[in-house]
């Protein structure tokens, strides 16, 4: 057997609770190991440590007065009118509305500094409007001239 074993059974060796065999196993694992057999020295000697102290006798009227509480405290409970007595699921509703809360808040303040200043006319217009200058190629192809018209033929 392992100590870990014997450990956890010493208990019930001790107040020979266990069936036969299971105590002709510990006691031989006993008398091989000296640390569990001080193990069960010890807690054997607790047991009768314990035995020497005078028990304690509740008064006559303990069970009255246990059972009285008891039920002061039950009606106590029931007379909670609080918010979270009435509906305990609202702190995590309170929470989940607070997160999305603040997801919503920050979705807007993401998207808003995304945004440029311009209008989608503005948008649609520089895409159409040329960076270059006035007698570019482009602007010439925009006005639907061809290059020999703008210059005379000579390009």
């Amino acid at each position: 057997m392992e100590c870990k074993n014997v450990v956890n059974a010493l208990p019930a060796y001790l107040d020979l609770a266990l069936n036969k065999g299971e105590e002709a196993d510990i006691k031989g694992h006993l008398a091989q190991c000296p640390d569990c057999r001080n193990e069960a020295l010890l807690l054997s000697s607790s047991w009768n440590a314990l035995g020497v102290l005078e028990s304690i006798q509740p008064s006559e009227d303990f069970r009255a007065r246990f059972w009285a509480r008891a039920r002061r405290e039950e009606k106590a409970r029931e007379a909670q009118t609080g918010i979270f007595a009435r509906f305990p699921l609202a702190p995590v509703l309170a929470g989940f509305l607070v997160l999305w809360m603040l997801g919503v808040a920050g979705g807007v303040r993401f998207f808003e500094s995304r945004r440029t200043s311009s209008t989608p006319l503005d948008e649609t217009l520089n895409r159409f409007v040329s960076p270059y200058p006035n007698d570019s190629i482009e602007k010439i192809f925009l006005e639907g001239r061809t290059p020999s018209d703008y210059h005379g033929g000579n390009v």
